[in-house]
């Protein structure tokens, strides 16, 4: 599976949710996530994907369910390969990871809300320190993600006002990292 998206700035999350709800979209009760990354030991720029064929492992916590995910970067960082998995045993995690080079990162918490609109899975999210943002992502198999992140553009400017300059290309990951280092 691959995951094309966009993530933008969102100053009023209001506005956006309003808007949604003129096109018809359900907006999602709101989810509590936490979620705990790993960096491998030797990853010293966090995401620099030039720089080495690094993996991004990550921990969710999300009503008492705990998904363990990984993203690869294929063009950048979003346009990922992406697994995920359920585990009953996240105290496992950790010590799992650490037998790969990979050791804590930084931990993001966050409030979710999400909707549908087309082929579009369109998120609203408030995150702990960093602020509120928008992510609108497809999950494809394979095409151009340049050409669907321009699309994904366009829509945005067109149905939020929202453009290029609200956009964000790190993870919360690595803006929390940078963000504390």
């Amino acid at each position: 599976m691959r995951e094309i998206e966009i993530k933008l700035k969102a100053p009023d999350l209001n506005k956006v949710e309003a808007k949604l709800k003129e096109l018809g979209c359900v907006i999602s009760e709101p989810k509590v996530q936490e979620d705990r990354n790993f960096i491998h030991k030797d990853d010293v720029k966090w995401f620099e994907p030039e720089i080495g064929e690094w993996v991004y492992p990550r921990l969710r916590i999300q009503n008492g369910k705990y998904t363990f995910t990984v993203k690869k970067p294929v063009k950048n960082e979003s346009d990922c390969i992406e697994h995920n998995m359920q585990v009953s045993n996240p105290e496992e995690i950790a010590p799992i990871m650490k037998m790969f080079n990979y050791l804590p990162g930084v931990t993001v918490k966050k409030r979710r809300q999400t909707t549908k609109y087309k082929d579009y899975t369109i998120t609203l999210d408030e995150v702990e320190r960093l602020g509120n943002f928008i992510e609108i992502e497809r999950v494809v198999e394979d095409g151009d993600g340049e050409k669907m992140q321009e699309e994904m553009f366009i829509f945005a400017k067109e149905t939020f006002d929202l453009d290029r300059d609200n956009y964000v290309m790190k993870g919360y990951d690595i803006m929390m990292h940078y963000l504390e280092n």
